[in-house]
């Protein structure tokens, strides 16, 4: 019987096979030696970094000195023509006297003909609100002045007003 070299074909075959295997099997080996000799290798900075990082917050905290020392001197509140610190809260002081003196005026005219109502309301709230769209950043305010006059009919409370 004739099997055409069959048989040994196949056992050459099976010795070939067993052969490629173990290479793979070693070039397997090899890469995982090499994967955690690079893996222990990028566990830490070099020197390289990390005098990178260190020149960069030298650089940073340069430009941060310097911008400090840029910024102009306080204006002295006897300088009219530019804005002024001083000058500005004794506005804000005026500017709140001004307007509730006129609407108390505005208040004894409307009194006077009896056909509306002027009522005032003043408020100074604090509080403070996130702003999500900057991530962290808080803004708080306290002690800020809202000055809301309501003009209505004289007779009864109604839904139709004016605010001011």
């Amino acid at each position: 019987m004739y099997d055409g070299g069959l048989r040994v074909r196949k056992s050459q075959l099976n010795v070939s096979s067993e052969k490629l295997l173990a290479e793979v099997e070693d070039d397997i080996a090899r890469i995982e030696n090499i994967n955690i000799k690079l893996a222990a290798k990028k566990n830490y900075l070099g020197y390289t970094e990390w005098l990178v990082i260190l020149v960069l917050l030298g650089a940073l905290y340069g430009y941060v000195v310097y911008q400090d020392h840029s910024v102009p001197p306080v204006i002295k509140g006897n300088q009219h023509g530019n804005f002024s610190e001083e000058r500005s809260e004794a506005l804000e002081k005026k500017a709140y006297m001004i307007v509730t003196h006129k609407i108390l005026d505005l208040q004894k005219a409307a009194a006077g003909k009896g056909v509306n109502r002027i009522e005032l309301d003043i408020d100074r709230p604090t509080g403070c609100y996130d702003l999500k769209f900057l991530s962290s950043f808080t803004l708080c305010y306290h002690k800020i002045t809202n000055i809301v006059a309501r003009i209505g009919p004289a007779t009864g409370p109604t839904n139709n007003a004016i605010l001011v």
